[in-house]
């Protein structure tokens, strides 16, 4: 290939290079040292873009959908841990254990008993309550799995908020192994039907 540049009178043909690096496609006129140069410059740069809108997002999701109901429930940040793709912060209160990830974009809430170390996405929890309380799933993608919803965030903040009493009680000292042993095989459900 050839682009043209040059005046009404005179056009005069200079050969495109084109690279690839990564996930970046370059085309330029200049040599092939210069263009990995440039790539690795853009890359750099996409990196440090990619790991401060990681906390941003997460700090976003976590401010408007959960951070009012954790401070209403005596939920405290232990820990926060970011990298160049994923990030997590971690709560716990008196009875129970919370995290919201953010991992390479997609957020996710989970959550354990004080108990365990064990912890289990909002999603697999409304399968088990909606099993529990034996609901039926209105308009299902795949047949009639309950398993095949994912949750937005708003759902998920709006399911932890109706339901901590009910989550407090399934994560106690007493019922957490019973619980466990319930989402585990639910879990499973879930794995077969995603991978076969």
């Amino acid at each position: 290939m050839a682009i043209s540049y040059g005046s009404r009178n005179h056009t005069r043909k200079i050969p495109r290079i084109f690279l690839r690096l990564g996930n970046f496609w370059l085309l330029g006129r200049k040599t092939t040292p210069q263009l990995i140069a440039r790539a690795v410059g853009k890359q750099l740069k996409n990196e440090i873009q990619t790991t401060m809108g990681i906390k941003e997002y997460l700090d976003k999701s976590l401010n408007k959908y959960y951070l009012g109901i954790l401070k209403e429930n005596g939920f405290e940040l232990t820990e926060s841990d970011f990298s160049a793709m994923a990030g997590i912060y971690r709560f716990k209160n008196n009875w129970l254990n919370f995290d919201i990830v953010n991992d390479r974009g997609i957020i996710e809430t989970r959550i354990s008993s004080l108990y365990s170390e064990n912890f289990y996405d909002l999603d697999l929890i409304t399968a088990y309550l909606n099993r529990r309380n034996k609901k039926e799933m209105e308009n299902p993608r795949f047949g009639k799995y309950d398993l095949s919803v994912r949750l937005t965030l708003e759902q998920e903040s709006e399911l932890f908020k109706s339901n901590l009493t009910e989550l407090k009680t399934m994560f106690n000292k007493l019922n957490y192994k019973q619980t466990e042993s319930e989402l585990n095989k639910i879990g499973d459900e879930r794995a077969k039907l995603l991978f076969g």
